[in-house]
């Protein structure tokens, strides 16, 4: 799933959300990690 996928900046939503854009999800929307996915990798990873 990517940000282009993600519904947080929907219009019914984004109103109850307040000033965007909501991007929470791992890949934008060119499908390219975010600075969190090595995060995630290295809670996996045990570090």
């Amino acid at each position: 799933m990517s940000d282009r996928d993600a519904w947080l900046d929907d219009p019914p939503w984004a109103r109850l959300r307040g000033d965007g854009p909501h991007r929470p999800l791992r890949f934008d929307a060119q499908m390219h990690p975010k600075p969190m996915v090595e995060g995630v990798l290295d809670v996996f990873a045990g570090r």
